[in-house]
Parts: structure tokens; sequence; C-alpha cells
């Protein structure tokens, strides 16, 4: 019951922090600063819809929790294998990923139904390493104010955080869709639920009852809001 509602808030939290990026906007400022906010939070020239780095991982976060808790589930070896591709593909898409899918989907089930693997193409890992390289040097162009700094520095601690997990989740992904028994995969659906967890919405890992942005702790939904205080600070 804990994991469900978990999983649950989650996606919940991953939806309105995706919906509430989008609507933000760097307005074309010249300020050199608030074009890497721009990038980060609203639009970059190779992302999916040219949206910014922060809400096109969001939009994979919020696929794996999705295919995550269905594997959970559905509670089968199949589909613990079909699901953690999924899972996969969201945080890590392209030509590795795609090579480890085909091995591991060739195991399922002829009459299995395979549909268009979910998720944006961008995936978690690249949007945040491309929102952490932007966030650090909007800190760090020339006229950046303190307020830039200060919601740089909370929002790079987390999506330090973020990209840390988000190379644990990848190699228990990469372990679910190899499992070969349902006991041993379902030790790794619980450790991946866990994982994309933290990823989204961050962990109380000092145990003082808040998930702050702090390092072992901030994840998505922190960065967020960090970046959007920074955005509030600069009136944009």
């Amino acid at each position: 019951m804990v994991k469900k509602y978990y999983t649950q808030l989650s996606v919940a939290v991953l939806f309105a922090m995706s919906a509430g990026a989008s609507i933000v906007s760097a307005q074309g400022s010249p300020n050199p600063a608030h074009a890497h906010i721009g990038h980060v939070m609203t639009s970059w020239k190779d992302t999916p819809d040219a949206k910014g780095f922060l809400p096109t991982a969001i939009a994979d976060a919020q696929v794996a929790m999705e295919q995550i808790e269905r594997a959970d589930l559905e509670g089968r070896i199949n589909d613990f294998v079909l699901y953690g591709g999924y899972v996969l593909n969201a945080l890590d898409p392209g030509a590795e990923t795609d090579a480890l899918l085909k091995t591991a989907y060739a195991r399922l089930p002829t009459n299995y139904v395979k549909i268009e693997v979910p998720g944006t193409g961008y995936g978690i890992k690249r949007g945040v390493a491309g929102a952490l390289q932007h966030v650090q040097l909007a800190s760090r162009s020339e006229g950046a104010s303190e307020n830039v700094k200060t919601h740089a520095a909370h929002a790079t601690a987390s999506l330090e955080n973020v990209a840390k997990w988000t190379g644990e989740a990848i190699a228990t992904a990469r372990k679910l869709i190899a499992a070969k028994d349902v006991g041993g995969g379902q030790i790794l659906v619980d450790e991946l639920t866990a994982q994309i967890g933290q990823i989204a919405i961050g962990t109380d890992a000092n145990g003082d009852g808040q998930t702050g942005w702090q390092t072992g702790e901030g994840g998505l939904r922190q960065a967020n809001t960090h970046m959007r205080l920074m955005m509030k600070g600069e009136g944009l």
C-alpha cells in the first residue's frame, strides 16, 4: 500500500510540475543568464517539441513511474521485461538501449502485444545533463544576480542527485530486462520503483520529515521548484 501510494503521488506531482514548467517563458531576454534559464525551463533546439531540458526530463520521469507501476501491478516475469524496457527507454534511450530491448523482447511470447515504446525519446539522463549544464552557465554568466546564483546552487545540488540516481536506475533496469524469474525480478522492480521515486520527488535522507534540495535529498521536484523561484525573482 505504501509503495502504491508513493508511485501515485509521484505521478501526480510530476504531472503538475510538467504542466507548470511549460507556461514559464524567458521572453527573449538579452540577459545571458536569462537565456540559459530559458534553455532549462522553456526551450532548447534539439529536445522533442523544442521544450526546455527540465520539462523534458520530467515528462520522461512520469513515463518511467507509470511503467514501473504497471510492472509491479502485473507481477509476471514477461511484464517485468516488457515494462522494465519501457522504463529503461525513458531513462536512457538510444542505440545501446534499442539493442538491449531487441534482445530482451525476443524472449517474450509471440502473442505479447508490442506497442511503440513510450517516452519522449530524449531521456531523463540527457535532459538532466542539459539542465545541469545550463543552470551552471546561468550562474556563471556575466551580470548574474544573487537570486540566480543562489537558486542555481540549489537546483544544481538536486540535479546532481538526479544524475547519480539515474545512473543507478539505468543499471537496475538493465538487470530487470534480463531477469529470469519472478522472485528475482520482483526484487529489482521494488528497487527500481524506489529509484524512480527518488528521481521524481527526492527523498528525506536525514529523516527530518522534509525533502530539501540538498545533496542526497533533492530530485526533479526540488530542482523545478528552485528554477521557478529563480525565474520569479528575475521577473520571468
